[in-house]
C-alpha cells in the first residue's frame, strides 16, 4: 500500500525507513497514542485495563526501538529511554477534563452529574 506522500508505510516507519528512532517516536506518540487513549478523560479505567493498554504501549515502544524480547531489556529500560508514559497521558487528560467540568457554569450537564 502506498501511503504517507508516495511512500509505503515500511519505508515511511518500518526499520528499513530513513525516519530516526526520535522522529517516529514523535509520530507515534502524536497519532497512535492519541487515537488509543481518544476520550480518556472520561473512562473508569480499571487495573485490567491499564495493564493492557500498558502492554500495548510497551510493545509499540519496543518496535520503535528495535529491541526484541531476546535483547533482555526490561521493560523499564524502554520506557526510561522513550520517556513516554500512558499512565502519565491518562492522568493528565482526566484531570483537564476535571478542571474543565470545575469551572462549567452550573446549569451545563456535566457539571450536573
Amino acid at each position: 500500500m502506498v501511503a504517507f506522500g508516495g511512500q509505503t508505510e515500511e519505508q515511511y516507519l518500518g526499520p528499513a525507513g530513513n525516519q530516526s528512532v526520535n522522529q517516529t517516536q514523535s509520530i507515534y506518540s502524536h497519532s497512535a497514542l492519541y487515537l488509543v487513549v481518544y476520550a480518556c478523560e472520561t473512562w473508569t479505567v480499571y487495573q485490567r485495563h491499564a495493564k493492557k493498554l500498558n502492554r500495548f504501549h510497551i510493545t509499540c515502544l519496543r518496535k520503535l526501538l528495535r529491541i526484541s524480547w531476546r535483547d533482555m531489556v526490561p521493560d523499564t529500560e524502554v520506557l526510561r529511554r522513550t520517556k513516554l508514559r500512558i499512565q502519565t497521558m491518562l492522568a493528565k487528560a482526566q484531570l483537564r477534563w476535571a478542571s474543565h467540568v470545575v469551572r462549567m457554569q452550573e446549569e451545563r450537564l456535566p457539571k450536573r452529574l
